[in-house]
């Protein structure tokens, strides 16, 4: 059985320090692996618990993690995954590396002319039958049983940081890591949550505040100052080989912004990038 408590180590490579969330990788490490999976495995075992659920469907983009997330996360429980992607065909799907992975774990594809996801929304409910389930972006969002998974990996950070820097997209990560720096009384001079998607900040603080949460942060909008989500910044610190969708942005604006070498910074990794492996 999978432990979703086990908490993930943090390293100090170089003098930065790193919360290593990609170490959650009950597959092996190449897999899909980190805290999505983690929040994926506990929304899912929720909706299996609560309700008879025969398939899982989730429209993402080809560069997104959901994808192979959704169809581990489907194997793992037994159930059927139909991944809807937009705006290609399956010539383009067959040498994508996220499609070629979540069809390693059984999902099939269906193609909607948009990648928007308004468009692949509409076109998930149109396929949708009794007892499938539309996991929606960034997994349908905030709850607090996701927000506390993600929490309680807090734990074991320095009691006392001077930054701390976090990849943010659908920011669900984010509120339960300043949900847990609330629960564990740790003390960081300051919080940046560089973001590599539309901004999430109103979202992000709302959430808090109706946990009586009210954290001090700096949003640090690169999708706003025009880098895009696709953009990738590759970079490899002490071994530890970026995202380059998110930790590379994240650590892009760490080394050119903060004092790491005279500061106590640690930058939370939410995941790594699969291999076809």
């Amino acid at each position: 059985m999978i432990n979703y408590e086990e908490l993930t180590p943090v390293e100090d490579r170089g003098g930065i320090l790193f919360k290593r969330d990609d170490k959650f990788a009950p597959f092996g490490s190449n897999c899909v692996n980190g805290g999505k999976l983690r929040q994926s495995f506990i929304l899912i075992r929720s909706e299996v618990e609560k309700n008879n659920i025969n398939r899982l469907i989730a429209g993402c983009s080809m560069i997104s993690l959901q994808g192979p997330i959704v169809a581990v996360t489907a194997r793992e429980f037994g159930i059927d995954c139909t991944i809807v992607y937009g705006g290609t065909n399956v010539k383009s799907l067959g040498k994508n590396l996220m499609s070629s992975i979540a069809k390693k774990y059984g999902a099939k594809f269906h193609i909607a002319k948009s990648g928007r996801s308004a468009v692949l929304l509409h076109y998930a409910r149109g396929i949708k039958k009794e007892n499938d389930y539309i996991v929606r972006y960034s997994m349908d969002g905030i709850s607090k049983e996701r927000i506390l998974a993600t929490a309680n990996q807090v734990e074991n950070i320095p009691d006392r940081l001077d930054n701390l820097i976090v990849a943010c997209g659908s920011g669900v990560t984010s509120t339960g890591i300043l949900y847990g720096i609330e629960k564990f009384k740790k003390k960081v001079g300051d919080i940046y949550l560089v973001g590599t998607a539309p901004n999430r900040e109103k979202k992000i603080i709302a959430e808090l505040e109706g946990m009586n949460v009210n954290p001090k942060i700096k949003y640090i909008d690169y999708f706003g100052m025009g880098v895009a989500y696709s953009a990738k910044y590759k970079y490899v610190w002490g071994g530890i080989r970026m995202h380059p969708n998110y930790e590379g942005k994240a650590f892009h604006f760490l080394l050119n912004n903060v004092d790491y070498k005279n500061e106590k910074t640690l930058l939370w990794i939410v995941g790594k990038e699969p291999t076809r492996g």
